[in-house]
Order: structure tokens, then sequence, then C-alpha cells
């Protein structure tokens, strides 16, 4: 925090806001009294030559090697010498108006040196030379300070005063002028001369943003490459409902009935068929290739044309945990007693109850990996978890998936979809 406020005081002494700059650098001195640069920037932005005598031997106090200091002081007290003292008698005006210590005698710097005695006002407020030694520009001369050896020039016009009264002028108008929290509730808004239009932009601004999160959330739809990137949003924004028609595969058995869940958005069907999956899939091979030159991300299309298959294409996980999460479902007709009695006595936690009032549940297992790299830029997990779960159908019948992925920093931020997942697998005859 202190060098952004020494940052913004140089800028300002580098625009010309001299006294601005000033009062920020006494202020960022309170915290650091022995910052060099500092007290270098505080003499070029001096409100008098006492402050600047002060800052330059504040200088040479916190770094006695600062030769830039001692030059701009050794200057100083030559004009000091050279300027007539107004108020001493005629006999007096060839004695030197300071006294400057011998070289010989070490120079003694505190935080009050002393002081010369006064020489005649200036014409112009005095204003130090500027000073730099560690920032790239050198603050922009001021008006009224005069170079020994040089001609006065004339003050530049403040145009920066002017375009300040232009901006404070335009601010009657406009959304912020009628003020921010005024415009969020249209209170007042439309009777500042213009200002209902801007909130009405700001009113947009923030609502568009939700309203379209509430919209793709509830979306059934696949939106490829969007999806990827919303997977990324918490909770059921995060996630999307897809549908599988057991007649689409080879393996499903001749029923009459759809399947509907809910998943992460970025886990996405594979489908030849499907232009957004063939997208991605052919963009992943470049920028995410397996370490197996032969394997494809396009691979999972055969075996999906026989039962669903699902991945997950959020480099995120792949890139943290150096393995693919895959969803499949495995069986169709899986024999059981999928009473809800049955279920949650032996399964407890783990038992799942559905709409159709019949219960299913899961089976977690995780075991060593020791097949290799998957990806040819990150390093294999050590351990997979996998994921087996049962989705009745009738009493005693159930579907079961297999859900498997890198356990290394993967499945614990990926548990919550997990149960969601579970939990919203709907059968409709």
């Amino acid at each position: 925090m202190s060098s952004t406020l020494l940052h913004q005081a140089v800028e300002l002494a580098q625009a010309g806001q001299r006294e601005r700059a000033r009062q920020l650098i006494l202020q960022f001195l309170q915290g650091e009294p022995n910052n060099e640069v500092a007290w270098l920037w505080l003499a070029s932005v001096a409100a008098d030559q006492a402050e600047y005598v002060r800052a330059l031997n504040e200088v040479l106090r916190v770094n006695p090697e600062n030769q830039r200091a001692r030059n701009l002081l050794d200057e100083y007290y030559q004009q000091q010498a050279a300027a007539p003292d107004p108020t001493a008698p005629a006999s007096s005006a060839s004695e030197a108006p300071y006294a400057r210590p011998a070289a010989s005698v070490p120079r003694t710097l505190s935080s009050t040196p002393p002081s010369p005695p006064s020489p005649q006002p200036p014409v112009q407020p005095y204003v130090a030379p500027p000073v730099s030694e560690r920032w790239g520009q050198q603050p922009p001369p001021q008006p009224g300070y005069v170079q020994p050896g040089y001609a006065q020039m004339p003050p530049a016009q403040p145009v920066y005063v002017e375009r300040e009264r232009v901006i404070e002028k335009r601010r009657g108008g406009g959304c912020l002028g009628c003020g921010f929290p005024g415009c969020l509730g249209l209170s007042g808004c439309f009777g500042c001369g213009g200002c209902g239009q801007g909130c009405l932009l700001v009113l947009l601004i923030l609502l568009l943003p939700v309203i379209a999160c509430g919209v793709l959330s509830h979306s059934t739809k696949n939106l490829g490459p969007l999806d990827v990137a919303l997977g990324i949003l918490p909770g059921e924004f995060g996630r999307k409902t897809i549908e599988i028609d057991p007649q689409d595969f080879t393996e499903a058995p001749n029923q009459n009935f759809t399947i509907t869940l809910s998943v992460p958005r970025s886990l996405m069907l594979v489908d030849a068929d499907d232009v957004f999956w063939q997208m991605l899939a052919e963009s992943y091979d470049e920028a995410f290739p397996f370490a197996d030159v032969n394997r494809s991300w396009l691979d999972d299309e055969a075996v999906a044309k026989q039962h669903p298959i699902l991945i997950d294409l959020n480099p995120v996980y792949f890139t943290e945990g150096g393995a693919v999460i895959r969803l499949e479902l495995a069986g169709w007709r899986v024999a059981g007693n999928y009473a809800c009695a049955h279920v949650k006595s032996t399964y407890g936690a783990d038992a799942y109850e559905y709409a159709n009032g019949f219960c299913g549940y899961r089976i977690d297992e995780t075991k060593s990996y020791t097949a290799g790299r998957v990806f040819e830029a990150y390093d294999p997990p050590t351990q997979m978890h996998t994921v087996t779960f049962y989705t009745p159908a009738t009493a005693t019948l159930a579907l079961a998936w297999t859900l498997t992925l890198p356990e290394d920093n993967v499945y614990a931020q990926y548990d919550d979809h997990i149960d969601a997942l579970i939990e919203s697998v709907g059968i409709s005859q």
C-alpha cells in the first residue's frame, strides 16, 4: 500500500500537481522516514526553501553518498551566497550571508538542518529543480523556477484547470452523477438530466449475466465449448440435464424408456454425430495430446455406439489429476433387490431413494494406478477412484453406472458433482 502511495505521488508530480504530490509524499514519509527516493521527490515539490533544504539533508542522512542531493545543496548555497540581503546595511554587502562548514569538518545531518538567513523573496514561489535517481522520467519543470544563467520563461497556462471544470460540469448528467446507489434503486434517477439511460445500462450490465446463468443452468441443450467454460460455475449453474434414449445404443434392451441425469456442464456425451463433440475432440488432440501417440480423443466413439460414454472435458481436471474423468452406463438390466428397506439396511449412508419409490446405492473403490503416463505433458495419478452406482427402474432391475476419476487433486473437488449426479438419475417409461 505504501509503495502505491509513492507511485501516485510521483505521477502527480510529473503531471504538475505539486501540492497534491507533496501531501502524498509527506503521508508516505510518516510510515517510511528512511526512504531516500521519497525525500528526493519531496525536495522536487517543496513548498518553500526551508522544506527544500530539509528534504535534501534528509536524503544525505539516509544515504551520505547521494551525490545528487549534495550537488543540489551546493547549488542552493551558491544561489544564496550570490543573492544580496535587502535588510542588511550597505557596509555589510561584502559579507557572506551564510557561513558554510569548512571542507575538513564533517557535515552534520539532522532532521531539522539550520536554515540560512532569508533572502529577498522571489517574484514567483520558489520551486526546486526536478530530482530523480530511480524513477525513469524527470518531473516536468514548473512555472516560477529560474535556473541560474537562463532567462525566465512565461508560465504555461493551467490547461488542466479548465479540463477539471468541464469534467465537473458533465457530472451533473449520466448515471454516476446521480449517485450509483440511486441508479441501482432507480430512485430519483430519471430526473437527473439524462441519467435514466445510464441507469438502464448499468442494470443491463449487472442483470444480464445473472439472467444468462439462470437460463443456461436449466438448458438441456449441448452448448459445446460454452459448456466446458460454464463448468466452473458453482452449484446448479455448473450442471446441465441430459437425456439418453436407449434406442440409440446397440446394447440397450428393446424397452421404451428415457434416462435423464444432471451432470457437470463439462461432462460431454461421446457422439460421432455431434458436431460439438467432434470439434472439441479434434482440438484436444492438438492441445492435450496423449502420451501414446496412437491414442486419440475420438477413440471412444466406436464403443459409445454400444452404450453411453461421457467424458469430462474440463482441462483443469486432467491437467491436475493426470487422467480422464469417464462415466459409462455399463449395465442395462442388473438384477437385485431395490426395495428401499433392503437397500437402506444393507448400504446405509450409500443408499439413494428415487421418485419411483425404489432405492439404489453406490460402491466406492480406490486402486493404485500403474499404467504409466496418460497425457504427454502431465504426470499420471498415483491412484484412481471408481464409483459404481445403481439406479433402479423396478424393484428388481436397475441401471449400473461406472465413474472413474483420478484420486489425486480431483476426487475431493468432484465429490459434490458425484452425489448430485447419482441423485438426479431419472427413468421414465
